[in-house]
C-alpha cells in the first residue's frame, strides 16, 4: 500500500476541487436564499402598503363623515338659534324700543 507522492498530490487536488465545488454550491444556494428572502420582503412590504393604504382611506372616509355630520349639526343649531333670535326680535322689538326711548328720556 504504497502511495506515491504523485498519488497523494492527485488526491489532495481532487479534495481541493471538491471543496471548491462545495463552496461554489454553497455560494449559489446562499445567493438563491438571499434572493428569495428579498422577494418575500418586497411582497410583505407591498402587502403592508396596500393594507395601510386601505386603512388610511377607511379612516379618512370615517373622519370625513363625522366632520360632515358635525357641520350639519352645527348649521342646524345655528339656524335654530338665528330663527329663535329673529322670532324674539319680531315679537319683542316694540317693547325693547319703548324701553330704550324711556331710558333716554329719563336721563
Amino acid at each position: 500500500m504504497e502511495h506515491s507522492v504523485e498519488d497523494v498530490i492527485g488526491q489532495l487536488s481532487e479534495i481541493e476541487a471538491a471543496a471548491v465545488r462545495i463552496m461554489n454550491a454553497a455560494d449559489t444556494k446562499k445567493k438563491q436564499l438571499s434572493d428569495e428572502n428579498d422577494l418575500r420582503m418586497k411582497q410583505f412590504d407591498e402587502e403592508m402598503i396596500k393594507k395601510t393604504g386601505a386603512s388610511v382611506e377607511q379612516l379618512k372616509e370615517k373622519l370625513n363623515g363625522e366632520k360632515e355630520s358635525e357641520l350639519r349639526r352645527l348649521k342646524e343649531e345655528t339656524d335654530a338659534t338665528l330663527k329663535n333670535m329673529q322670532s324674539r326680535y319680531e315679537n319683542e322689538h316694540g317693547v325693547w324700543s319703548d324701553e330704550i326711548v324711556q331710558s333716554i328720556v329719563r336721563m
